[in-house]
């Protein structure tokens, strides 16, 4: 808007699900990416008669720099705002009426008001549920967990497991229909199921969790709907 002459300001509330840098599509990536390339390059290479084995894997390292890289995407993002002439106000917004929004305290008048604040995951009403963590909280963890479990078969729950599986963790996916991905073409849908198979990842179709439940080791335990139990990290 600013570069098309109208003035312009954004809001931002300096929380990791505020901005699409912060949870969106950029940090989904950096994760996804490094664990491609390494697929790509362990298969090119057996192509061509070597052996390559992943020894070890630090995921704390991959975080910091995951962290780093978005920091700097901040600073570059904010610096073309700035040259664009764009007024960035940080803190608590609302809207007071029509026209008008108030941040911390202070009023601003704008003839057109744009809401962008972006989504934010649908915890399932399930008892403990408050137990696991959102694919924002995916971000933010320290270790590498040795088994998940991914309730949901949307887009980000079919790339959150295949990250984790390819990083060395026992992924099993709970689906409540028979498929993954449901808006995506049957054949897609088909061929990712099997490779996601192969590569293993187990996938719980027409599954649901019930009840999830904190054991003493810190470790969780999932009741399911078919009276089984299912144990993660």
């Amino acid at each position: 808007a600013a570069v098309y002459g109208q003035q312009d300001s954004i809001h931002r509330r300096w929380l990791r699900e505020a901005w699409g840098l912060q949870q969106g599509d950029y940090p989904c990536h950096v994760i996804p990416d490094s664990t491609a390339l390494f697929g790509a390059v362990r298969a090119g290479l057996a192509q061509c008669g070597f052996d390559v084995r992943k020894e070890g894997f630090d995921w704390p390292t991959l975080k910091r720099n995951r962290d780093a890289y978005i920091q700097r995407l901040n600073g570059i993002y904010g610096t073309m705002l700035e040259k664009s002439g764009v007024t960035q106000l940080h803190g608590w917004g609302r809207l007071v009426e029509a026209g008008v929004v108030e941040v911390d305290g202070t009023r601003y008048r704008a003839r057109h008001i744009v809401i962008a604040p972006g989504g934010k995951p649908d915890v399932p009403p399930v008892p403990g549920a408050e137990l696991g963590i959102t694919s924002d909280g995916f971000f933010e963890l320290e270790d590498l967990p040795k088994r998940v479990a991914i309730v949901g078969a949307g887009y980000i729950a079919v790339e959150l497991a295949g990250v984790l599986r390819a990083l060395g963790a026992e992924v099993t996916m709970l689906i409540r229909g028979p498929q993954v991905l449901r808006p995506f073409d049957a054949m897609l849908r088909e061929g990712l199921m099997e490779i996601m198979s192969a590569e293993g990842i187990v996938l719980r179709t027409k599954t649901q969790a019930k009840a999830v439940h904190k054991n003493a080791d810190g470790s969780l335990k999932i009741d399911l709907d078919s009276g089984e139990a299912l144990e993660v990290d």
